[in-house]
């Protein structure tokens, strides 16, 4: 992987029903020197693995977690989108989810909330597959809100990957046409509603 080109890592689960979710975490490389593939994966899978074992505990075992997938992805002017510009590999996750109790419906979800360098770009996870034991009346328990800013630390950290080099969390931006630092995040104990997309629409 070269200096500042962005590293896409999909992380997908499927629910009881067959139903697909996934969310895409994006970050760019910074420092002196380009850094293998091999390590950026393996870094990156690590810290996926430590962002989902948080809420190992509240996410329901009825959950098949997938491999996670590596893209380098870049912005396209002629195309006026990101695009993935080569397929990096994959590698299996090393989380389990371990509650026992029935799941909410697959459109619910926990957010975690990141802010970037541009107050009008946010990042946003939905984290789906939650018990119907970690809320109450709606709102999560504070237990998993423990959980929940736990993970929220993890998606936002910097993670090095050699004497200088570091992968920093970014959204990429269809507006800006780049990648937007992200810099904090926050949690909500009301629970969310994931969207559905079409291929190619959203950004």
């Amino acid at each position: 992987m070269d200096l500042n080109e962005i590293a896409e890592v999909r992380s997908e689960w499927v629910y009881d029903d067959g139903t697909i979710a996934q969310n895409i975490f994006n970050y760019v490389l910074q420092g002196t020197a380009s850094v293998s593939d091999a390590v950026v994966m393996t870094a990156l899978a690590q810290k996926l693995d430590a962002l989902y074992t948080e809420l190992d505990d509240a996410i329901s075992d009825t959950l098949v977690i997938q491999p996670y997938m590596f893209n380098i992805v870049a912005w396209s002017a002629a195309l006026n989108r990101w695009y993935t510009k080569r397929n990096m590999g994959m590698a299996s996750a090393s989380w389990t989810p371990a509650n026992v109790n029935d799941p909410f419906p697959n459109q619910v979800a926990a957010v975690i909330t990141a802010a970037t360098s541009i107050p009008t770009i946010k990042g946003r996870k939905f984290l789906g597959g939650f018990s119907e034991t970690t809320a109450d009346g709606g709102n999560l328990n504070t237990a998993t809100m423990t959980a929940l800013a736990a993970a929220a630390v993890d998606y936002t950290d910097q993670i090095s990957v050699g004497t200088g080099e570091t992968l920093k969390p970014v959204v990429c931006s269809t507006r800006e046409q780049g990648p937007v630092t992200i810099f904090a995040a926050e949690v909500n104990s009301i629970l969310g509603t994931m969207r559905r997309r079409k291929p190619g629409v959203g950004t």
